[in-house]
């Protein structure tokens, strides 16, 4: 196989004064040697522009990489593989501002936006994500609200996905080295499970949270409430609200570090509707999630081992939905491997997952899946 190697074109200016600053940087990589037909008419490129200063903070980032059809030549000019994507570009851009204060605090906003186009030969890929935020801290007390046009996790466990986010947080005084908190949540969210009646379900959250803690150890209380939203309609069951109240402790000895949460769950309908429920009006069983994770962390390496059991990603919809039970091991060495390649950003992991699932009609599937992970950046 010939020897191939990349010659790296760069070229950055920069103004900066006590307070203000503009920076470009352009950045490509080319065959040094052609390989094949084409080869070194292509190149990867790189773009980044960014300014700050005392009220504005901005930031933007072009990228174009060739694709298989542009790079998948032998020395003979033949493809070695069918060839599929043409190139991808990816282009993002993030702002700051800093707004005047009020009742003594400033307001921070700020934007982002980022997409990605994927030429492929069955048509065109393209993804848009965008994000805003705003912030407010008078005092100890701090105000965040975020929205995010493609949605945002709600919670690991729920088929729910978040667009607007709302919260406000109150310290409480306590004794030295201790630490209170209040957090009140607001959240409009929309079902994102799409093997289910209720796909596209606008729903709104509310959560009241309370938090205490010392160093090494950290707990709390959470209380929140699920509902859709009014003048939803749906056609197999008109729901109302979801509670769930959950309990969490984390501790750290050292290398050691242990965390846990349990939650009960009580779903509350108007009529039942659905052929597959058989629950009478009023707050059904409680449900019960718990969630149990172990890591041992040392200079270059970690494991981790987690225990999930009772999640059901459709808690609040009357439907039995999906209960799953799974337990993990992670091996991660990859700060291992960077003390051989420093300036490479490894990434070694290996996962293990045992999961069982059990569906409405009391059917269950397990399984085990093995996960090896290597990455290096060049």
């Amino acid at each position: 196989m010939p020897e191939t190697s990349t010659e790296r074109l760069t070229g950055s200016t920069e103004r900066s004064s006590n307070r203000e600053s503009v920076a470009l940087q352009v950045d490509g990589a080319l065959p040094f040697r052609q390989q094949g037909p084409g080869d070194a008419a292509f190149f990867t490129s790189r773009a980044n522009v960014s300014i700050d200063a005392d009220w504005l903070e901005y930031d933007a980032e072009y990228a174009f990489e060739p694709g298989t059809i542009l790079s998948s030549n032998d020395q003979n000019g033949l493809t070695k593989n069918t060839p599929k994507r043409f190139g991808k570009q990816r282009a993002g851009q993030n702002v700051k501002l800093k707004l005047p204060e009020v009742a003594g605090a400033p307001l921070l906003m700020g934007f982002a936006s980022k997409t990605k186009n994927q030429w492929a030969v069955d048509g065109l890929q393209a993804t848009r994500e965008r994000s805003a935020n705003l912030r407010w801290a008078p005092g100890a007390a701090e105000v965040a609200l975020q929205w995010k046009g493609e949605g945002s996790a709600y919670e690991r466990t729920s088929a729910l996905t978040c667009d607007l986010q709302g919260t406000l947080q109150l310290p409480l005084s306590g004794q030295a080295g201790h630490s209170r908190k209040i957090t009140l949540a607001s959240n409009r969210c929309t079902v994102v499970e799409q093997q289910t009646a209720y796909a596209g379900l606008q729903a709104q959250t509310w959560g009241f949270g309370y938090a205490w803690g010392s160093p090494g150890r950290e707990s709390s209380a959470t209380l929140s409430v699920i509902r859709p939203e009014p003048g939803t309609s749906i056609e197999r069951v008109d729901l109302m609200k979801s509670y769930e109240l959950g309990l969490s402790h984390r501790l750290d000895f050292g290398p050691l570090s242990a965390s846990t949460r349990v939650a009960m769950r009580r779903r509350e309908f108007a009529h039942i509707a659905s052929p597959l429920a058989t629950l009478d009006d009023g707050l059904t069983d409680a449900q019960w999630v718990a969630k149990t994770s172990l890591k041992w962390q040392q200079e270059y390496a970690s494991v981790t081992a987690s225990w999930l059991q009772g999640a059901n990603p459709l808690w609040f919809a009357p439907e039995f939905g999906r209960h799953q039970d799974s337990f993990g091991l992670n091996l991660n060495l990859s700060g291992l491997l960077a003390r051989q390649l420093p300036y490479a950003h490894p990434e070694l992991t290996m996962n293990w997952k045992w999961s069982e699932t059990r569906t409405a009609r009391d059917l269950t599937v397990g399984g085990n899946t093995l996960d090896l992970r290597v990455a290096l950046l060049f």
